[in-house]
């Protein structure tokens, strides 16, 4: 009988949704990679094949949903021609996903400050940035696109991105570690915050249109 063939693809993002459950349930240092094999129902020793180490395995995690939700994003900026309906779409979906990833976010968050001093600090910065580029080239191009149909004020690119990517992250992570949502609400927090960004960048004029 001939041996079944694996994906390795495929059985690197079922080990990856295990971690994601695991690591959810019970932390990074409580939780074992004989836990995670057993969740993937995968053996002990063929996670090391994928992973190095648990360090290795949360730094893939955070590329992996990176990768999950700027396809989503990606998704968002196609169903619009409008840049301003568009930069709300992904901002709304961007917090949401943060939402979604809620208790896997926390722990990077945790993971983050505990490897501030470390030689792991310096990983997390390299796979944030690696993922943010196409993040920040769909929103810098939305922006631009925007500058030209004299919708946006002219401003520096950058700032532009790095402003809307920080309310996204101030948004998500203020209402999640607040650990209320009976007086505070996702969706309306980050409508509100959304509005004042977009008065910053919006022309004077597009902003009288759009408050009419």
């Amino acid at each position: 009988m001939a041996p079944i063939k694996v994906d390795k693809e495929e059985k690197r993002k079922i080990i990856l949704q295990a971690a994601i459950d695991i690591f959810s349930q019970k932390g990074f240092h409580k939780a074992t990679v004989a836990e995670i094999a057993k969740k993937a129902c995968v053996a002990k020793g063929s996670i090391y094949d994928y992973f190095k180490s648990k360090d290795e395995l949360i730094a893939s995690l955070m590329e992996y949903i990176f990768a999950q939700t700027y396809e989503d994003m990606q998704t968002s900026s196609l169903s619009n021609e409008d840049p301003v309906a568009q930069l709300k779409e992904i901002f709304l979906k961007a917090t949401k996903a943060h939402e979604k990833w809620e208790e896997i976010a926390k722990l990077f968050i945790y993971y983050w400050g505990e490897s501030l001093n470390s030689p792991k600090a310096q990983i997390i910065r390299e796979i944030q940035l690696k993922s943010y580029i196409p993040f920040s080239e769909l929103v810098i191009g939305i922006y631009q696109k925007g500058v030209q149909n004299n919708v946006f004020r002219q401003l520096n690119p950058t700032h532009v991105f790095l402003s809307y990517l920080s309310l996204i992250d101030y948004v998500a992570t203020f209402v999640y570690l607040m650990g209320d949502r009976q007086y505070i609400s996702l969706e309306e927090f980050g409508k509100t915050a959304f509005d004042i960004f977009l008065r910053g960048i919006l022309k004077e004029r597009a902003q009288q249109v759009g408050s009419e």
